[in-house]
């Protein structure tokens, strides 16, 4: 059997704006870290919390949020931040996710 060479699709580079808003994300992210440096929810679960921790956006992108850190945050450790993304419906209901409203 023939094995065809393998297709080398390049990079995209990074624009300028794009830069600008993933430093911008960082030194954010950075900030809210020094203010919340533990888990804020470590009842979640039923879990003890374990490091690292993680910045949560509670509306993510794809609820409406966005990418940067403009939105609410929430520190949480790594299994807590698990949990919350693998219980959407539970964590909706705990105010852990939250959905835009579309103003009409």
């Amino acid at each position: 059997m023939k094995h065809s060479p393998l297709k080398r699709t390049p990079m995209r580079r990074s624009t300028a704006e794009a830069a600008a808003r993933i430093r911008k994300w960082r030194v954010e992210h950075a900030a809210h870290l020094a203010q919340h440096p533990r888990c804020e929810q470590p009842q979640l679960g039923g879990w003890a919390c374990i490091n690292p921790v993680q910045v949560h956006h509670i509306m993510p992108k794809s609820m409406g949020g966005t990418h940067g850190a403009t939105g609410p945050l929430l520190t949480l450790c790594l299994a807590h931040h698990s949990w919350v993304e693998s219980h959407r419906s539970e964590a909706k209901m705990l105010g852990l996710l939250i959905r835009r409203e579309v103003s009409k």
